[in-house]
């Protein structure tokens, strides 16, 4: 087993394109964190010419500290945590490591486990509409009989102005954490052609096309739009859009049932996969 330094994107993109991997593994997301300022290191673990690890960490500076956080890392499951883990310790700079990923919770866990919801595109399309639940499928049914109209277009500071405002107003209210809305600006300067904004009615959502992968960035819905259930045919029509352009997953992002349970439903009903991500630790 041993650990290399990935410095190709394409390198990169094709190890994560194996993995399906989300956006906190794709070399776009590390393109991000630079341009804001982090240092990024990117490294992989190979076993007997397979790959057991893909990890990201994304490093900032406190008080002369280095901190590294390493969100959603891929580790094999049917390795030892142990040795996978100090694969990581002695390929990165001493500081202190912070990571999420599906391995069993660790003892110096300081986040609680968070739970993600990801839809499979590989899927047909009869297979991937039968796997819809019932009452989200009625929802659906109901608002491809009204003939409503879904746009998509390339995302732009300004048309975009609306969505972000109104995801800003929303974290600050409930009090949520999730990405910040002006990361929506920064992805534009990195990678403008990945973001596509979908709307309908009152209603707009935000997608970012990351290699064979895809995350559903931020969303609104008006009152016309929840009457006529605008976000389901949106987020239907966005699958069968991406699928197209060979996307084989749609990362729906994370949930909370007892925090927004109408969100976490909305997410769980379209047949999605779930996943628990277990909270940071040090080592």
């Amino acid at each position: 087993m041993f650990t290399q330094t990935i410095s190709s994107a394409d390198t990169w993109e094709r190890y994560a394109d194996e993995l399906c991997a989300p956006l906190q593994l794709r070399w776009v997301y590390g393109d991000i964190a630079q341009l804001l300022g982090r240092k990024i290191y990117r490294n992989v673990i190979i076993h007997e010419d397979k790959l057991v690890g893909l990890f990201q960490a994304v490093e900032r500076r406190l008080f002369g500290i280095r901190f590294q956080l390493m969100n959603r890392i891929h580790l094999s499951e049917e390795h030892d945590f142990a040795k996978l883990r100090n694969e990581i310790k002695v390929s990165l700079p001493p500081g202190v490591r912070l990571l999420t990923t599906r391995m069993p919770k660790q003892r110096f866990a300081i986040f609680p486990s968070q739970h993600f919801a990801s839809v499979n595109l590989k899927q047909n399309r009869d297979h991937l509409r039968q796997a819809l639940h019932g009452k989200w499928r009625n929802a659906l049914c109901k608002a491809e009989k009204s003939h409503l109209q879904v746009s998509y277009q390339k995302a732009t500071a300004q048309n975009m102005r609306c969505l972000l405002l109104s995801e800003k107003d929303m974290q600050k209210e409930r009090g949520y954490k999730a990405l910040p809305p002006e990361y929506a600006l920064a992805v534009l300067k990195v990678a403008p052609q990945s973001l596509r904004l979908f709307s309908c009615l009152d209603a707009q959502a935000l997608f970012f096309h990351h290699g064979n992968s895809v995350t559903y960035l931020f969303a609104k819905y008006g009152p016309q739009a929840r009457a006529m259930n605008a976000g389901n045919l949106i987020l239907w029509r966005a699958c069968l859009h991406y699928q197209d352009k060979g996307a084989q997953m749609l990362d729906l992002g994370s949930y909370n049932d007892a925090k927004a349970p109408d969100l976490a439903r909305f997410k769980r009903r379209i047949g999605a996969d779930t996943e628990e991500i277990n909270g940071c630790f040090f080592f």
